[in-house]
């Protein structure tokens, strides 16, 4: 949620349908990084501007401690088997990034990647945890520029660039649940100035790399829209995504077995699509 004084985090029990906030982020401005694989805390940055913070959050009793990471620490994700984490820093803009690995409690950290030029925006593993991608955008002050998706090994070793993606919105690339392939958005105006600085004349649609080798596949094929957060289901038999053009949205689902796209649900507003695991 956001407000005039910033950005804060409200939890929801899908079983119970609680609805709450943390005594121990209360008064904080708070920025989410990540959920822990077991689902039981979760990394949060905290007072981004004055006296910021990394702690990790004990979601059944709302207990925080502090991660040792450092304070620029702007991205962060866990390896699936929750015993590494990546993260991303940077000491401001025109200062270029860092990408680091780290064990989960901050420790033993590593740095795999500096770049003076670029951000390394969402850095995440494979689901086997042998391999990682992120995106890397200019640093300057353009919010929406054009990016590029890369991959390599889980040292940060082989990398290599294999699609365009876009850049800025938030819309973070998909692993496939068997990390053979990765969907991601993919601008479709990248020579649009006005594109570049409002994020509404984004036009995008998704799309799927194979890690094999290398071939794009286009998935959403709409014109004049903004298409984005592409969500695997949890056995990767389903992929969905959300449009939006004029003040409205759409969910779509693509059934990998015979290719039929179905929209399922449409409203006013913005959507983003996400999947419950059943048990």
């Amino acid at each position: 949620m956001n407000c005039e004084s910033g950005g804060y985090l409200i939890f929801v029990n899908l079983r119970s349908a609680l609805v709450w906030e943390p005594d121990s982020l209360l008064g904080h401005e708070q920025t989410f990084l990540a959920w822990e694989p077991a689902g039981n805390d979760v990394i949060v940055r905290l007072d981004a501007v004055l006296g910021p913070q990394v702690v990790r959050v004990h979601i059944p009793d709302g207990r925080s401690t502090p991660l040792d990471v450092p304070i620029s620490t702007y991205n962060l994700s866990f390896r699936p088997d929750g015993k590494k984490i990546l993260y991303a820093t940077t000491d401001g803009v025109g200062w270029g990034s860092s990408l680091w690995i780290a064990d989960a409690d901050g420790s033993d950290a590593r740095r795999l990647l500096q770049d003076t030029e670029n951000l390394v925006i969402f850095p995440s593993w494979s689901p086997d945890g042998k391999s990682l991608a992120y995106i890397s955008m200019a640093d300057n002050t353009i919010p929406f520029l054009v990016g590029d998706l890369w991959v390599g090994g889980e040292d940060g070793g082989g990398l290599r660039r294999i699609a365009s993606v876009d850049g800025g919105h938030g819309f973070a690339p998909a692993w496939a649940p068997d990390g053979r392939s990765i969907a991601f958005v993919h601008r479709e105006n990248p020579g649009s100035m006005h594109a570049d600085i409002h994020a509404q004349a984004l036009e995008s649609n998704v799309y799927v790399v194979s890690l094999a080798d290398g071939s794009i596949l286009p998935v959403s094929g709409l014109n004049g829209k903004r298409v984005n957060a592409p969500a695997y289901s949890p056995d990767g038999a389903f992929l969905a995504y959300a449009s939006q053009r004029d003040g409205a949205a759409t969910i779509w689902l693509r059934d990998w077995a015979n290719g039929e796209l179905t929209p399922l649900f449409e409203a006013p507003g913005e959507l983003a699509p996400g999947w419950i695991a059943g048990e």
